[in-house]
């Protein structure tokens, strides 16, 4: 019978390591299901196919049945670990609850929007601030070439922006804290 399956060649070079014994341990649990799949009779898989091999190329009903078993058996492990890891976190924080919740404050829109429109008002103060006193400088500096005649040495003080940056940040839970650069 002539099928017509896309390839699976288990001896390909370079598609990752030039071959999947190199990285895979020999005792690895695909060995054995690439094994156990060898040694089944998987007729019924190959009955749909066209015997004369027209048509698009399937995969290889073997390398799909390995696939699967796989796949089950890595499931059943990682779903494992998986509970593991929601009973650790309802241990330390509580039942559905992860610990990456939002703090009480801010889980109310109307209160979280009152709170970022009080950091935006923050940053824009600072902001201010910040203009006053590059401006005083400037003046400073302007008052002091006046009486001198002479100018200052140095770089001139740039224009205060009033606005703060684009980029600006500011904690909405802990006004105290500075956001490191």
């Amino acid at each position: 019978m002539a099928y017509h399956f896309l390839p699976c060649d288990r001896e390909q070079p370079y598609l990752m390591p030039p071959s999947v014994k190199e990285w895979l341990p020999q005792g690895d649990l695909a060995w054995f299901l690439l094994d156990a799949v060898g040694e089944m009779e998987l007729g019924a898989f190959y009955a749909p196919y066209r015997a004369d091999g027209n048509g698009r190329p399937a995969y290889e009903p073997r390398m799909m049945v390995g696939l699967l078993l796989y796949a089950y058996c890595e499931a059943e492990r990682m779903l494992a670990q998986a509970a593991a890891k929601d009973a650790e976190e309802d241990a330390r924080y509580g039942k559905d609850k992860r610990g990456d919740e939002l703090p009480e404050e801010l889980r109310d829109p109307k209160s979280r929007l009152a709170r970022l429109k009080e950091c935006k008002e923050r940053l824009e103060r600072e902001a201010q601030e910040k203009a006053a006193v590059q401006e005083e400088k400037i003046r400073k500096r302007q008052e002091e070439e006046a009486t001198t005649g002479q100018k200052v040495r140095g770089r001139k003080p740039a224009e205060p922006d009033p606005e703060p940056p684009e980029e600006a940040k500011g904690n909405v839970t802990d006004p105290q804290s500075r956001v490191m650069k």
